[in-house]
């Protein structure tokens, strides 16, 4: 349920000397509003927080802005989400979300409500499935953040530098690596100046991955490269740790290292740029995460990175340019074109659209550029503060997240205009924000020059609504009726009346000598003579003993109430 919609906005100025407020017009606590959860309980806006560093920083600038400008108590909930398919099942209510096997989805209501820098494009069948099996509470996709993930092999800055000062080499172009024109090496370290513990065993990685190293020399048709173990190709590692690509497989003391982490990250394509472009290469995967950070800060090598993130951000390191991607060969598992952009998501859980919906359409609308998002990293690793990075930016940017914020009174499917009291009204000028639309009503779609919105209006004559955020009445069932607007539910006819079709507003009577069993008949059929002759089988003796002082003689009928719908008429 809303209970607050979006304020009408007025510029948000810089906040004043001690503060609590990043924003000095910004919503205060005591004002801000909760979701109700499925019992009726006050619950905030959960925001999940994705493991890695430019998610954490979207979800901190989310919780500022969904506090102070749209109004709603937010909190960044825990755990983290340790994948991009984490996005998938915590926003759906998932309890076990982080977990391989059991996720435990379909058990609770979502706590979490917004993602942001969700990297769900590697997950999409994962996506797909969950649509299918969970239909009622998979979450909703809300398009791309303003940039893709981009993933590639780089190079840093004083490398860059150094190969163009003193040669106009450009290293962040694959053709630069090629040895049959440069000597690319003369600018990196050497595989023996790695620590050789720092590096992973080859048999333990994605070296020895069947299925990778069948593609691998299936496109590269590099056989010198692997060898046959079980039937099954594996990468051929001289020392065991390191492989050399085939320009310097004879002197590996001649190659530049390239380190890759986790299992091997990007590995069939960074072995199938080796061979294909000739690159004078060792590829080797790191033994954990903080030699995948170490080792590129104290010898000079090409790694593996993606962006946007701040592992390495104040290295200022660029990719190296491959052949423009091919989708078809990617799609057949050939590998050397560069790597596609991932795509990069904003979400939210799909009963956020009852309980708030102007937070969905505020999400809806958030988008930043991949450098954007990169310099903010690299403002995070020098400040140390996500929220004095987050605050700034809200304060520098008023007419850019102004944009994102929906119009106070275009209501959505299911709410309808209101004033400040939350009474529903039915012109916008008469409005001030939208309140959800209550039983015996339904949304109703109005058009005007500053857009779509809805007004909650009374569901007429010959139809009912019991359920409130409706966008359409249902009608009245057979042998019912309603005769005013606004029902919540409809009405039996009487004794000696029926209605055979839906929709009325009105039942028939039956033929004077005639009377029914029972309330709500269906058929002239059901109207029948009287068990008896006497005056006392009359169907006016049987309404006129039941109603008593509620009965109308000229309409012959009584409002009788609707639990005795079903119960027989007996003559005495």
């Amino acid at each position: 349920m809303l209970l607050r919609a979006c304020p009408l906005l007025a510029a948000f100025s810089l906040a004043a000397a001690g503060s609590p407020l990043c924003l000095a017009d910004g919503i205060p606590e005591e004002e801000r509003a909760f979701l109700k959860d499925g019992q009726g309980n006050d619950m905030p806006v959960g925001i999940l927080e994705l493991n890695w560093p430019s998610a954490g920083l979207l979800a901190e600038l989310a919780k500022l802005l969904i506090k102070e400008v749209l109004g709603f108590h937010a909190e960044i909930g825990e755990p983290l989400g340790g994948s991009g398919a984490a996005p998938i099942y915590a926003l759906a209510g998932c309890r076990n979300f982080n977990s391989a096997n059991d996720k435990q989805c379909g058990e609770m209501e979502p706590v979490m409500h917004v993602s942001l820098d969700s990297w769900i494009g590697s997950y999409s069948s994962a996506y797909e499935q969950m649509k299918t099996h969970y239909p009622n509470i998979a979450p909703l996709d809300l398009g791309s953040m303003g940039y893709s993930g981009e993933e590639s092999v780089y190079v840093h800055t004083n490398l860059l530098q150094e190969g163009y000062e003193n040669e106009g080499l450009a290293l962040e172009f694959y053709k630069s690596y090629n040895v049959s024109h440069h000597n690319a090496k003369q600018y990196f370290s050497s595989i023996s100046d790695i620590p050789f513990e720092a590096i992973s065993r080859c048999n333990e990685t994605d070296f020895s991955n069947a299925q990778r190293m069948s593609d691998f020399v299936k496109y590269s048709l590099d056989y010198d490269g692997v060898e046959q173990q079980g039937g099954d190709y594996v990468a051929k590692c001289p020392d065991g740790r390191w492989w050399p690509a085939p320009a310097c497989r004879p002197t590996p003391h001649n190659c530049i290292p390239i380190l890759t982490a986790g299992t091997g990250w990007k590995l069939q394509a960074i072995m199938q740029w080796a061979v294909a472009y000739g690159l004078p290469a060792a590829v080797g995967i790191t033994a954990s995460w903080g030699d995948y950070v170490a080792l590129p800060r104290a010898h000079r090598v090409l790694h593996y990175w993606w962006v946007p993130d701040s592992t390495f951000i104040d290295l200022g390191p660029q990719p190296i340019g491959m052949p423009r991607h091919s989708a078809l060969e990617w799609s057949m598992g050939d590998k050397k074109t560069s790597a596609v952009g991932s795509y990069v998501a904003k979400m939210v859980s799909q009963d956020l659209s009852s309980k708030a919906r102007p937070i969905q359409e505020f999400v809806s609308q958030i988008t930043f550029e991949l450098k954007e998002i990169m310099d903010l990293l690299l403002q995070v690793q020098n400040e140390g503060s996500r929220y004095n990075v987050s605050c700034a930016w809200a304060r520098q940017n008023v007419a850019r997240w102004t944009t994102w914020v929906p119009v106070s009174t275009n209501c959505y499917e299911g709410f309808g205009l209101a004033d400040d009291q939350g009474v529903h009204v039915q012109t916008r000028a008469a409005a001030s924000t939208c309140a959800v639309c209550p039983e015996g009503t339904f949304s109703e779609e109005l058009a005007d020059d500053i857009g779509k919105t809805y007004r909650c209006s009374a569901c007429p004559s010959g139809t009912y609504q019991d359920k409130v955020f409706s966008s359409s009445c249902k009608p009245c069932a057979r042998g019912t009726y309603s005769d005013t607007i606004g029902r919540k539910e409809c009405k039996p006819c009487d004794v000696a009346f029926y209605q055979g079709l839906e929709h009325q507003a009105s039942c028939m009577a039956c033929p004077a000598d005639r009377t029914t069993r029972l309330l709500a008949a269906t058929r002239e059929q059901d109207c029948a003579k009287p068990s008896s002759s006497s005056a006392k089988g009359s169907a006016s003796h049987v309404m006129r003993k039941r109603c008593g002082a509620l009965w109308a003689a000229p309409s012959r009928s009584c409002k009788v109430p609707m639990e005795q719908m079903m119960r027989p008429i007996l003559t005495s």
